[in-house]
């Protein structure tokens, strides 16, 4: 496989929070800039893709717009291999794309590299097993969620009006008496004919303090929302 002596940097985080904080951006980027020194390779850029999933990478903005510059010899750099694919389908089809170019691909922490026989070999078992992971991972947390709703526990973050009673997993869920006065007194305002639109401007107009947080305004939307909510299963206890 000729060599072109350049390479392309990919970075993925898969949360928002990843995004936002940065830390997995920045050692994931480090990462590659110290991989492209060492190996005597010219850094053509790194494309980030930032609170985005693990699946389809061709449906990836950033990852499409980097493969589209892609030449013969060139190589793309990534962490380890889940941060581009955690897909069997996609790993093949990849490996098919890469090979049409009779370009390589790297994955600096699991020590893989498609140009050897065996990197490819080695990067389609990795690809199988890390999709068994996450499938294994999936129905954990299913059977998790399950059996916490089974025994009337809390899985989500607590509706306005209700917070958990303790830090722990699974708490169940008390009131927050401010929070289920407000509501009391929004579902008066509705019923005595205020408009949505309204009753988020009187509320805003008050100071009172959003499901966000006291510095957003309210709107119709998260008004309508918690006028309109089915009731919030707590632990032997409903909010009517």
């Amino acid at each position: 496989m000729r060599n072109s002596g350049n390479c392309y940097g990919y970075v993925r985080v898969s949360t928002t929070m990843q995004a936002q904080e940065g830390s997995s951006l920045d050692e994931q980027k480090k990462k590659i800039e110290a991989w492209a020194i060492l190996n005597n390779m010219k850094l053509m850029g790194i494309w980030i893709d930032k609170g985005i999933s693990g699946t389809f990478m061709f449906q990836r903005p950033e990852f499409a717009k980097m493969f589209a510059l892609i030449e013969i010899g060139d190589t793309i750099v990534a962490n380890d291999l889940s941060r581009v694919s955690r897909n069997v389908k996609d790993t093949a089809d990849l490996i098919e794309r890469l090979d049409a170019l009779r370009a390589n691909i790297i994955f600096i922490k699991d020590g893989l590299d498609m140009s050897t026989s065996m990197g490819r070999a080695m990067i389609q078992m990795s690809s199988v097993m890390k999709a068994m992971e996450v499938n294994y991972t999936s129905e954990r947390v299913k059977d998790t969620l399950a059996s916490m709703k089974e025994k009337g526990q809390n899985t989500t973050r607590p509706s306005y009006g209700w917070t958990k009673e303790s830090h722990e997993k699974g708490s169940r869920l008390i009131e927050v008496p401010e929070q289920q006065e407000v509501i009391r007194r929004m579902k008066k305002m509705h019923a005595e004919g205020m408009s949505y639109n309204a009753i988020a401007e009187q509320l805003s107009y008050e100071g009172i303090e959003t499901p966000s947080g006291k510095n957003k305004t309210w709107n119709h939307y998260s008004v309508s929302k918690i006028i309109n909510r089915k009731d919030v299963a707590t632990k032997g206890r409903y909010d009517k």
